[in-house]
């Protein structure tokens, strides 16, 4: 859920505590909840969801990016103290997809620049695919293929790591 605002200036605490239960603590509590049934499983994995914009942010949704980073910082840690039991905790950072967020926000910005649903659409559609290499804006489907490979018992090396999906967007070497 993309949830934030467009503003850091207009942003309630309300919004930065809704943020930080939805983005944060529903990993701790769901991750806290799972670790009795996960230390007896055969396959240990943890796997959470986070974004493109915790390594390169935009100019919008400030607080979204905060609790996402954070999402990233918790997801090391977890990794760390739980690695000793062979439980794996990674993260996943989709750019830009297909999603139901992306639907709300063309709703938004068609209601906001009093445009046809479908011409909006049409239009971030182009503006975010020119932004990325790979000139496309993902799907649900291809996020869930990685999510699959690092729940395998092919990925039994990979722990504390972030994975990003973005066409080519995020544009860093390391």
């Amino acid at each position: 859920m993309a949830v934030g605002v467009s503003d850091a200036r207009a942003c309630s605490g309300v919004l930065v505590r809704f943020l930080t239960v939805t983005n944060v603590m529903s990993i701790v509590r769901s991750t806290r909840a799972a670790l009795p049934y996960l230390r007896r499983s055969t396959l240990k994995r943890v796997i959470n969801i986070s974004s493109i914009s915790t390594h390169q942010p935009g100019f919008y949704n400030p607080y979204y990016t905060v609790t996402k980073s954070s999402v990233v910082n918790l997801v090391k840690h977890l990794a760390n103290i739980l690695a000793k039991e062979k439980i794996l905790v990674n993260t996943v950072c989709p750019g830009p997809v297909h999603s139901d967020s992306w639907e709300s926000n063309i709703l938004k910005i068609a209601a906001e620049r009093k445009i046809h649903v479908d011409q909006a659409r049409s239009m971030v559609e182009i503006e975010e695919a020119a932004k990325i290499p790979l000139e496309t804006v993902g799907e649900a489907e291809q996020i869930a293929a990685v999510v699959a490979l690092l729940a395998s018992p092919i990925s039994a090396w990979t722990t504390g790591s972030c994975i990003h999906l973005n066409g080519g967007k995020m544009a860093a070497a390391f």
